[in-house]
């Protein structure tokens, strides 16, 4: 299952406010000397700025996106504060980071019998996995890779990736400028760990892991309707747009369509008058794929939870479930989307999770607060987007979109 894991990202509170600042100054931790040039911004958005010769700074914004102040420096370990708005010390210090964290393992040993990956061939795979394959990734382009690290490791078919610095991409298709801090990133394209039925049905047994934060840039003309165009579209498809659907309970409306999908044998005749592909023309059962059509409002049930709605599935049948587990977790629900001719697939891993007003879904960490949720995994048209096809979190939709 393809899948890309944006952490950091996420918010719970959004409104339209007068233009507000947060300011600061930021200090070395050991020498109490100021630092210039630190990047500060709201994680996720066009709100950002820089430190001055005197390490201050000063960011403002006129939307209240509930989402982390990140304080970011070569050299030093980043800040990530979870509630900005409530007060920032005057002073804040970085830590150096230790060069023992920077040591990179080398797995770069190939004791398999196939050839070794050029950097090129590494570079475009990590091109495809970290900015995906639609027109906006396709038209991105990141301007500093020579200062990726990537790394191969073969006997676990693993492709890692590192930056010390921002990643830097221009997407001119969408118009933004991104400086993406990839704190971690792997993709997996083997592994026993993927049984046949998610290699088959997936279309692809790799699974990629990208985590880290950003902070955008517009630099489309003013004004420009096409540009518009292409990030409403982009909207549109994302996972956000579904799960705002979702707790509004306005799916169907929008011309989404869920199944629950299940594998029947080829003897099951009356299956296949609802089959919606053939799992494999060799495949050892010969089974196919079905879906069978349900309503959202009856399958989610939708509760207030303070300023976040909590999303919970209601028990299933239990015929209804292809598989009971995935990598060792177990599967509550494993739902066929349908939407504008875009076919995609939802796996969940937990029963429960929080959804807020602009459809970032998370859960609850150790603490009781709330957290970016891993267990929601999608695959197919939303599960294909990556970092080429990400909005800001400020980003308005048109409300034809919306």
């Amino acid at each position: 299952m393809k899948r890309i894991l944006i952490l950091l990202f996420c918010i719970t509170c959004f409104v339209n406010i007068h233009s507000q600042k947060i300011t600061g100054a930021v200090y070395d931790d050991t020498t109490k000397e100021p630092i210039s040039d630190v990047s500060v911004y709201l994680n996720g958005t066009t709100y950002h700025t820089s430190t001055n010769s005197k390490g201050e700074f000063v960011l403002t914004f006129d939307k209240k996106i509930r989402t982390n102040l990140i304080i970011s420096h070569v050299g030093y370990n980043t800040i990530s504060a979870s509630d900005p708005y409530e007060g920032m010390p005057e002073k804040i210090y970085l830590t150096q980071k230790n060069i023992l964290d920077e040591v990179i393992v080398d797995a770069t040993k190939n004791k398999s019998k196939r050839k070794k990956f050029s950097r090129g061939e590494l570079l475009r795979m990590f091109r495809n996995e970290f900015l995906g394959k639609s027109k906006a990734a396709q038209s991105s382009k990141i301007k500093n890779q020579k200062e990726i690290i990537l790394i191969y490791d073969y006997p676990n078919e693993r492709l890692h990736a590192r930056c010390e610095n921002p990643i830097i991409i221009e997407n001119q298709y969408l118009g933004y400028k991104i400086n993406f801090q990839l704190f971690n990133f792997y993709s997996q394209y083997s592994g026993s760990s993927f049984n046949s039925f998610f290699k088959e049905v997936l279309g692809a047994a790799n699974n990629t892991i990208c985590m880290g934060t950003a902070s955008f840039e517009d630099i489309s003309a003013e004004n420009n309707e096409k540009i518009k165009e292409r990030r409403d579209a982009t909207y549109k498809d994302s996972r956000n747009y579904f799960f705002k659907n979702l707790i509004s309970n306005s799916l169907t409306n929008k011309g989404f369509e869920m199944y629950i999908e299940q594998v029947k044998s080829r003897e099951d005749t009356s299956a296949i008058t609802n089959m919606l592909n053939k799992v494999s023309e060799t495949s050892e059962n010969d089974s196919y794929v079905l879906q069978v059509k349900i309503r959202p409002e009856e399958y989610f049930k939708i509760e207030d939870a303070l300023s976040v709605k909590k999303v919970t599935l209601s028990p299933p049948p239990t015929d209804s479930l292809t598989v009971t587990s995935y990598m060792g977790q177990k599967v509550y629900g494993w739902l066929g989307i349908s939407n504008n001719e875009k076919r995609s697939r939802l796996l969940l891993l937990r029963k429960s999770f929080y959804v807020d007003q602009f459809g970032s879904s998370y859960t609850t960490d150790q603490y009781g607060d709330l957290d970016y949720d891993e267990k929601i995994l999608f695959s197919g048209g939303i599960g294909d987007q990556r970092a080429g096809d990400i909005l800001p979190l400020d980003y308005e939709p048109d409300q034809k979109s919306d």
